[in-house]
This record gives structure tokens, C-alpha cells and sequence, in this order.
């Protein structure tokens, strides 16, 4: 999908993919999720699927990818992250495995990835029989992708093997959303336990 069309997305799908939770479940609303996870489920799930309708989902081995695709999310039943491509000589995209990661519908990873806690519901995602769930939103050392996306594409372990060097490969980068977490007139005394937990939440 061009980048036009995801931002597209954006300006024409946002308050359909931003649905709070109804004032009427103020605890899941305030301590679980604060977006209904359900309407951009259907969103990807529409997006990202062959038919254009939903009813047949676009795979990570889809054909209709005519790029390499590398998606990053957090596996919180593991407690690491997930580096996954669509690069068909990958590890874990052998077709033979029963949890082989091509299976996988292309609007599950994308959901996965955006499941940024106290915002949306986990995702989960059955790979061979066992369920795995995901939680992401900053919180893997990846939120800027570009180191794991340049280790992907040169390190042996991942199989794609691109020559390095100046004239060889580029890696441009656009950057993410940086805080300053300076604040000069602040006293011992101010730092009290809801100060740091803020703090925590916003490195």
C-alpha cells in the first residue's frame, strides 16, 4: 500500500479507527482501553484483505506484496519482540511449519502493532495451535524500526544478505516523536509516586 493511501486512511477512516469506549463501561474505559479495539479491527480487516470486502484476508505471503515488509510488534506471551517479514526464505516463513509466519492475515500484524496499552485490547495471534498475544506502543527498543530494519537486511540470520557499503544501501529514516523529559524548576519534594509514573509512561 503506498504511503498516500495509508495516510489517506487517516484523514478519511480516523474517528472510525478512534472510537472511544462508551461512557457506560467507565472501568474498561479508564483502566483497560480507552479506544474500541472492534472498529479498527474491521477497518484493517477490510483494508487488508484480498477482496477489498473482508471476507478473504490478504496474507503476510500475499502475492499483492510486491515489496519486502518488515513489521514490528511486541509478543507479550514470550516477552520479546517480533521482527516478522514477508521475505520467503525467512527462518520462520518456511511453508512446512504449522506456525509458519506467511499464514498469518497481513490486518492482524498490522493490529498487533497498534495495540499501544491503555489505548487498545491486546491483539492475539494463533500461530500452530498456540496462542500468542501482542501489546506494542513504544515499549520494544525497536519504536524507531530503522536498526532492526538495517540488522534484517544484512545480518545472515534473517537470510536476505544485502551487500553493505555507501554505494551498496541507504537507510533514511523520518524519525519518531521525541519528549523532553527536562523540567528545570522541579524539587525533590514534587517527585512523589503518580510524578514517576507518568514519567515512566512517557520514556
Amino acid at each position: 500500500m503506498p504511503v498516500g493511501e495509508i495516510l489517506d486512511l487517516y484523514v478519511k477512516h480516523g474517528r472510525t479507527m478512534f472510537q472511544q469506549v462508551p461512557w457506560y463501561h467507565p472501568i474498561r474505559r479508564y483502566l483497560v482501553s480507552k479506544y474500541d479495539a472492534k472498529s479498527l479491527s474491521g477497518l484493517l480487516r477490510r483494508t487488508f484483505s484480498e477482496d477489498g470486502q473482508g471476507e478473504v484476508p490478504a496474507l503476510l505471503g500475499s502475492k499483492r506484496l510486491r515489496t519486502l515488509l518488515l513489521v514490528v510488534m511486541r509478543n507479550h506471551t514470550t516477552g520479546s519482540a517480533w521482527p516478522v517479514t514477508n521475505n520467503p526464505k525467512a527462518k520462520y516463513n518456511d511453508a512446512g511449519l504449522p506456525d509458519c509466519n506467511l499464514k498469518v492475515p497481513l490486518w492482524k500484524l498490522v493490529r498487533a502493532s497498534a495495540a499501544a496499552p491503555v489505548f487498545f485490547d491486546p491483539e492475539e495471534i494463533t500461530l500452530g495451535g498456540r496462542r500468542h498475544v501482542f501489546v506494542d506502543g513504544a515499549i520494544t527498543p525497536y519504536n524507531n524500526p530503522a536498526l532492526i530494519a538495517a540488522l534484517t537486511a544484512i545480518l545472515p540470520s534473517y537470510r536476505l544478505e544485502w551487500e553493505t557499503g555507501p554505494d551498496k544501501i541507504r537507510l533514511i529514516s523520518i524519525g519518531t516523536l521525541r519528549v523532553s523529559l527536562a523540567e528545570k524548576d522541579m524539587n525533590a519534594r514534587q517527585m512523589w509516586v503518580g510524578y514517576n509514573a507518568r514519567q515512566i509512561l512517557r520514556r
